[in-house]
């Protein structure tokens, strides 16, 4: 069987087996196993250490590409704890802070809408997360539309396949834009593990490069990472490098004029915690 070049922006082609994933009534998006939450990697195995950013980049590619970029963005799969053949994960808006707020329900509790997907090695998506509560229209509306694209989801799935990344990286309909963009801040989630009980809210980015630099001292820093990406993560803009100092120029912790070109894949490396808006998880012990 002939191969197929995978376009990438400013790296090199990948080759591949084209093969087809089929969307069927039985992988509908809204199919939900419990045990498919649990198999996730969980984030203590060292799987936020590990660099995705060239994978993300060609599937936000693909998102921009099928014109999702305000329904959709890219999640990198993994789990903090586990949950019983009952229950579900949601996230609700919690608008009076200005957060969104994720913890543990029986299942078929509320009216539940499935926002984050993981692809099984057989091609088959699974819902890991939901949403409930305000904004739920707006979630309905966004998930109407992801489950119209079945082009898009057949392309997405052959593409993390391509990459083999299906077990690193899922998909998510946006919820960050609820929160809004603040200059000057990063999108945080803090985790209590011993209650199963998450917050998303914004947090300065001097309090984000603090932790950063104590995991990193430690030799995590996977501690603080990444675990969503919208597509304005595309776009290059100047930033302050603040901890690593500017890798063009030089300069050490003050550097605002470069940002690295789009196939300068060592500098996208080093500056790739800059991008606006940033979704960070600051992993802790409580």
């Amino acid at each position: 069987m002939a191969t197929q070049p995978l376009h990438l922006t400013g790296a090199s082609a990948l080759l591949y087996e084209p093969f087809h994933y089929g969307i069927t009534a039985s992988n509908d998006l809204r199919s939900y196993d419990p045990q498919k939450v649990n198999s996730l990697p969980h984030v203590h195995n060292g799987i936020l250490d590990k660099d995705i950013d060239r994978e993300v980049r060609v599937l936000l590619e693909t998102i921009q590409s099928h014109g999702l970029e305000n329904e959709l963005a890219v999640w990198r799969t993994h789990r903090h704890f586990d949950i019983n053949e009952n229950e579900q994960i949601v996230t609700t808006l919690d608008a009076e802070n200005n957060s969104l707020v994720t913890h543990v329900i029986e299942k078929e509790t509320c009216d539940c809408v499935p926002i984050m997907w993981s692809l099984s090695k057989e091609g088959t998506w699974h819902p890991m997360q939901f949403w409930t509560g305000k904004e739920s229209d707006t979630m309905k509306n966004r998930l109407k539309i992801l489950e119209e694209k079945r082009d898009f989801l057949d392309e997405y799935a052959k593409t993390l396949k391509q990459m083999d990344a299906e077990s690193s990286i899922g998909i998510s309909i946006r919820q960050d834009d609820f929160l809004g963009a603040i200059e000057g801040y990063s999108l945080v989630e803090g985790t209590r593990e011993n209650i199963r009980y998450q917050v998303v809210r914004n947090v300065s980015d001097e309090k984000v490069d603090e932790h950063f630099q104590r995991n990193l001292k430690k030799g995590e820093p996977g501690k603080t990472s990444i675990t969503h990406w919208p597509c304005e993560y595309l776009r290059p803009r100047e930033i302050k490098c603040t901890y690593l100092g500017c890798v063009i120029c030089g300069i050490q912790g003050s550097c605002y004029s470069h940002w690295p070109e789009e196939d300068a894949s060592a500098t996208i490396d080093q500056f790739r915690a800059f991008h606006i808006p940033r979704f960070f998880e600051l992993i802790k012990a409580y």
